[in-house]
């Protein structure tokens, strides 16, 4: 389950999406596609950007490809806390979307026969 996971996820009105993910590793890259009705999108090295990234959208009208900032996601997460604390500024996530999405990783374990990860009491 954790090395090769697949889930087939739907939404409110109908919106359905399968996700299947590898956390086997295959050289040093890491990489996302995104396949939706109007296009397609490919990023490339999502979790290390500082050792360079990118994400190429193609859709009816064209290919794009925009290179991504040089810099690690956790100094984005640091730069986010940073202006929720100094400037109330909204953070990108809930405590709710974190509980959401846990909810998704602990159906896909149930799914696949196995236990869900431990809760542990507050």
């Amino acid at each position: 389950m954790d090395a090769w996971p697949t889930a087939d996820l739907e939404w409110e009105g109908g919106i359905s999406g399968t996700i299947r993910s590898s956390m086997v590793g295959i050289g040093d890259s890491a990489g996302l596609t995104v396949f939706g009705t109007a296009g397609t999108m490919w990023v490339d090295n999502p979790l290390a950007p500082q050792h360079g990234a990118s994400v190429t959208v193609e859709t009816e009208s064209g290919r794009e490809t925009i290179e991504v900032e040089r810099s690690s996601t956790y100094l984005h997460q640091l730069v986010a806390f940073r202006d929720a604390v100094r400037e109330e500024a909204s953070f990108p996530t809930t405590a709710a979307d974190a509980v959401a999405s846990m909810e998704i990783v602990d159906a896909c374990y149930v799914a696949a026969g196995m236990e869900p990860c431990p809760t542990y009491p507050d």
